[in-house]
């Protein structure tokens, strides 16, 4: 599960958190005008995804070999292809963010490819936990 979750991991900060990739241990290689591959390490693991970009830059899409899919008896994990297609994007606070998306597994027949997971975000709140209380000594 470390390796599945350490994919997880680095597609949040690809769509939710783009601006802290700048600190992170990753690794980029450059495909084309449009995609890039990133190797991200962490806690011991480390993950490659192939980060794809439309015409305006925005991410569009996080395809990994590297996550792992527990068997139909969850017996055994699986790696398996995995995508995060991101659809919508709107400015919220002057920000750009991803608002829309799913996940999807890429499984082989007969099951094919398959959503599993449909994200929407109306809302968003940054730095929460980094503003002062009200009273607290500055």
């Amino acid at each position: 599960m470390d390796r599945a979750e350490t994919v997880t991991v680095f597609n949040d900060l690809c769509i939710m958190a783009p601006a802290a990739l700048a600190d992170a241990p990753v690794t980029w290689q450059v495909l084309d005008d449009h995609q890039v591959v990133g190797t991200y390490t962490a806690a011991g693991q480390s993950v490659t995804a192939r980060l794809v970009f439309n015409d305006d830059h925005e991410l569009v899409d996080f395809i990994s070999e590297d996550r792992l899919r527990a068997s139909t008896d969850g017996k055994i994990f699986v790696a398996q292809r995995w995508s995060t297609p991101v659809g919508e994007y709107r400015d919220v606070d002057g920000r750009r963010i991803a608002t829309g998306g799913e996940g999807r597994w890429h499984a082989p027949a007969p099951e094919g490819e398959f959503t599993y997971l449909e994200f929407l975000i109306d809302d968003i709140t940054y730095n929460i936990g980094s503003r002062p209380r009200a009273g607290a000594a500055r």
